[in-house]
């Protein structure tokens, strides 16, 4: 399409904008992860047996251990470990192996087949049902006799043959957890109240013998451990999320929402969920895909990203005096839990993963994994971090189970006498023949105490090179601070913090005054910045902080950026040149004296919309919420109006990789002419207000024609004239970011094949909007 210089100036007023509504919004329903293991961890050793339910995990591999989630705020785990030490009826001793038979029975049912006696355990969603199945009748009369010990740094108030349930709590009285009341239920449903006493780690269950006597075997004895924490115990940190991550793959077209989250049970465990849901965000199904919950290790960040068919998200590990990046990498089309683990060991002490992939069907095989690294041990952040990245490579991984290879571990950016931090990478890659990926991430001096962060962006790609790199600004005295990177082909976003260096001075958090972005272009060889640094959020106090963004790879012109302020998170729609179109609020956190901690940002390229995730420190057990953006419609194009001539208006994108757009914000956007005399000289006109005045009469115009747009009110301009051409002709017509929803009416005014007569086209009227 051949194209005109815009000779006008877009005069609009600019109206106040509409908030953005997402369409749906959702909290997960709880759900219980079943049993299961890993294979050993090569750095952290064995994962052990675990299950968990809505508020609490539960180890079997070392007998049964009730771990209850007690959130970051609270100082350590506060493990509760029974061993039956005896079953006794009258003098016979039902506990008869010298090693209990162990086995998972059900994918939520463990049992320990104790001899005369089944110790079992189901993992229900409110707690740990513990029972205690006697099959046939003992040889022997009495009372029915079960001891326990207790290993727990918890304690409880001595308790003597009473009904009722024991409440454990830690050092400042708070209760932590509870070991409920017991009951004996017969085989014909009869049963019977049982008394229990404790001392000092010793827990007794006694059942009276008449009762026994006469019931029907087999009996259960059904106590039930559950988690006891009361609100706003622990700064109402309980269970809280600390680090999410989703993803919207578009091979397929069901179950193809990923989320992955970590949750805290302590300030020194965090354990780790990859569940997969429809990309409506409804709240079910929610399948869980993967779960990393051992004591043996705790979790740190975690991202996604898809490569070859598949889902993989990388996390940290974290281990008594280190930590490193892992990796669990899920087919698409398979909907089972899995414990696959991929770990790669060039070095230790790595955290802060991110995970950049690439797009459905390409064929492309590796993904790319950027971590910040330190060299202190045991695991410390110094002054001396750098920023490092290795692949994934699922080439010749012919397993759906089969969790690639890691390779190529490099140092992206790093200094003996700098500080480099929180890398973070595009999410999908794609184009410019070998797949490229952006790459940000913050940098300061550390023999300098007054130097500023800088941020830094670089462009690699899938074989381990760099191809071009630069910086946003420098020597400004504003540190830029937490950088996120979006885009796909060579198009991308920075979103940074800005904080001045005279108010806050060196800084270790991403803590900002305002919300800046940037524009990067990468054509293959070089970068550059086609727009100018833009400021999108701002307060006069230190509360932002970004937290993702995300790319429309429709359009080629549109990012979904999210950022915290406050106890919200504010979800802003930016345009082309990475200015601010519109926003909605996300979240808010859901409570007094609660705020969000976490959100992230996906797109869905098959319905054109985001998804979106977030979590608070409401005081619950699963405070995630979830939901999708799309655009309000907006009427199509349309023709009006009697015309002279043969051209026809249309509205167009002019690049075969992006769609029509009529959003603010788009910059293909134009307005193409057919159906002309080739080589007329067209002028194309631009009006805010529609017309419908007959020409007849008018000298050097043709009979019939009709001016549709007013050249007064609401009067835009001409775009400079063009020469018309058998393929079409046209005109861009980008969209900046400040114009307000309206209606653009064009006509086009064109001189007949003879060039001595003027003729006008029907109108063209193109609502456009958010």
């Amino acid at each position: 399409m051949r194209t005109g210089a815009l000779a006008i100036t877009l005069c609009f007023a600019i109206a106040p904008l509409t908030a953005q509504r997402p369409d749906r919004g959702f909290t997960p329903p709880a759900v219980v992860t079943p049993i299961h293991t890993q294979d050993a961890d090569p750095e952290g050793g064995a994962y052990g047996i675990w299950a968990a339910g809505e508020d609490y995990k539960v180890g079997f591999h070392a007998g049964a251990t009730f771990v209850p989630y007690l959130g970051s705020g609270y100082p350590q785990n506060q493990p509760f470990a029974w061993t039956t030490t005896s079953v006794q009826v009258g003098e016979i001793e039902l506990c008869t192996r010298s090693e209990p038979a162990a086995a998972t029975v059900a994918p939520t049912r463990y049992e320990y087949d104790l001899g005369g006696v089944v110790e079992a355990y189901d993992v229900r969603l409110e707690g740990l049902e513990q029972t205690f199945v006697i099959g046939r009748r003992p040889l022997a009369n009495g009372d029915l006799v079960i001891r326990g010990r207790i290993d727990t740094a918890l304690t409880a108030d001595p308790v003597v043959d009473r009904h009722g349930p024991v409440q454990f709590v830690d050092h400042n009285r708070d209760p932590i957890l509870t070991y409920g009341a017991a009951t004996a239920v017969d085989a014909n449903g009869a049963s019977r109240a049982m008394t229990t006493s404790y001392e000092a780690g010793r827990l007794e269950l006694r059942l009276d013998g008449a009762w026994l006597r006469d019931a029907v075997f087999p009996i259960v004895v059904d106590p039930l451990m559950t988690n006891n924490v009361t609100l706003n115990t622990w700064s109402g940190s309980f269970g809280q999320h600390v680090d999410l991550d989703v993803l919207r793959e578009d091979e397929r077209a069901t179950e193809n929402v990923w989320v992955c989250y970590t949750r805290s049970v302590s300030a020194t465990d965090q354990d780790l969920w990859l569940f997969r849901t429809q990309d409506n965000m409804a709240p079910a199904p929610l399948i869980q895909t993967f779960a990393d919950i051992t004591t043996s290790w705790g979790n740190g960040t975690c991202a996604l990203a898809h490569a070859d068919s598949r889902v993989v998200c990388a996390f940290v590990r974290v281990f008594a005096t280190t930590r490193n990046v892992r990796w669990h990498a899920h087919h698409i089309n398979d909907l089972a839990l899995r414990t696959g683990v991929g770990a790669y060991l060039p070095h230790s002490g790595n955290w802060r993963v991110d995970i950049g992939g690439n797009a459905a069907n390409t064929g492309a095989t590796r993904a790319m994994v950027v971590y910040q690294h330190e060299s202190a041990q045991p695991f410390a952040n110094g002054n001396d971090s750098e920023t490092r990245a290795f692949y994934i490579d699922f080439a010749g991984t012919t397993t759906t189970t089969g969790q690639g290879t890691g390779t190529g571990d490099r140092q992206l950016f790093g200094s003996s006498t700098a500080d480099v931090e929180r890398p973070r990478i595009n999410q999908v890659a794609d184009g410019l023949g070998a797949n490229h990926w952006c790459v940000v991430h913050q940098f300061v001096s550390n023999t300098n105490p007054n130097d500023d962060w800088d941020v830094y962006i670089d462009i690699w790609d899938e074989n381990g090179n760099l191809r071009s790199f630069t910086q946003t600004t420098s020597g400004n005295g504003r540190h830029e601070l937490g950088p996120v990177v979006a885009g796909r082909g060579g198009r991308y976003l920075v979103s940074y913090g800005g904080a001045p260096v005279a108010q806050v001075g060196p800084t270790t958090t991403i803590l900002s005054y305002e919300i800046l972005t940037q524009r990067i272009d990468f054509n293959g060889t070089t970068i550059s910045r086609p727009h100018p640094e833009y400021q999108h959020l701002a307060d006069s106090t230190r509360v932002l902080e970004t937290r993702d963004i995300a790319f429309d790879s429709n359009t080629r012109c549109h990012w979904l950026s999210l950022n915290r302020w406050g106890n919200r998170v504010y979800a802003d729609k930016l345009g082309y040149r990475g200015q601010y179109v519109t926003f909605d609020t996300f979240m808010t956190g859901q409570g007094s004296g609660t705020s969000v901690r976490d959100a992230a940002v996906s797109f869905d390229r098959d319905h054109g919309r985001y998804v979106l995730v977030g979590s608070d420190t409401v005081t619950g057990s699963y405070p995630i919420h979830g939901n999708v953006w799309s655009d309000p419609a907006l009427a199509s194009p349309s023709l009006f109006g009697i015309t002279c001539s043969s051209g026809v208006l249309s509205w167009v994108a002019s690049g075969a990789l992006v769609v029509p757009s009529q959003r603010i914000g788009f910059e293909y956007s134009g307005v193409r002419l057919t159906g002309v005399p080739n080589g007329a000289l067209c002028f194309l006109g631009v009006s805010l207000t529609g017309n419908n005045m007959s020409l007849n009469g008018i000298p050097g115009v043709a009979l019939g024609c009709t001016q549709l747009i007013s050249t007064t009110s609401g009067f835009l301009g001409w775009l400079a004239p063009v020469v018309a051409n058998p393929l079409g002709t046209g005109w861009n017509f980008p969209l900046p970011e400040f114009l307000p929803p309206t209606t653009l009416r064009f006509q086009c005014v064109h001189l007949d094949g003879t060039g001595t007569v003027f003729q006008t086209t029907r109108r063209l009227d193109v609502p456009i909007g958010h």
